[in-house]
């Protein structure tokens, strides 16, 4: 006959953390020459976190002002030394084409007109002597520095400037009327 065995059973409830999760910011553009500030976050982990980019700062955040467009990469280490990494990639948009030319001399009483271009442009705004119009294009009359700033559909903005000068009109100086005799 055979002997009944016994068991023994031990149950136990184990928790798992979850893990330590870096997070950059979303993907994103800027405007070329202009800054932008990353910041970067961790989630579970144990704290404190330890930040570090790419580019071997230590802050949770980075400015930065690209060239051109870039990844950055963001390894977070917790007090446990778990790591954990995240990228963000910025893109750069150029910003949109404006040119007025040369500085312009036209006579009195004329005027000159000027013309964004329009193509991708969102906005508009001309400044001449104080006075602002937000058209697609302006007449000037007066002397002065006629200036435009344009924005693209990415609120990128580019400006130029051109002088202007007013030609006032000549008034011939022949000097004293003066009698001439024929064979004189």
């Amino acid at each position: 006959m055979a002997t009944p065995q016994c068991s023994t059973y031990y149950y136990d409830t184990v928790y798992v953390d979850p893990p330590l999760k870096a997070i950059a910011p979303a993907d994103t553009f800027v405007c070329k020459g202009a800054s932008i500030t990353l910041s970067g976050q961790a989630l579970n982990g144990a704290q404190p976190y330890v930040f570090l980019w790419e580019n071997y700062s230590t802050n949770k955040t980075l400015q930065i002002t690209p060239d051109t467009s870039i990844k950055h990469i963001l390894i977070v280490t917790d007090s446990a030394g778990c790591k954990s990494f995240d990228t963000v990639e910025v893109s750069v948009k150029p910003l949109p084409v404006i040119n007025l030319g040369p500085d312009k001399r036209f006579c009195k009483g004329d005027s000159i007109r000027f013309e964004t271009g329009g193509k991708g442009l969102m906005a508009c705004l001309w400044q001449i002597q104080g006075k602002s119009d937000n058209k697609w294009f302006t007449y000037a009359k007066d002397s002065g520095q006629l200036i435009v700033v344009v924005t693209d559909s990415f609120f990128c903005k580019q400006s130029d400037t051109v002088n202007l000068f007013v030609n006032h009109p000549l008034k011939p100086r022949l000097g004293l009327d003066d009698s001439l005799c024929v064979f004189d």
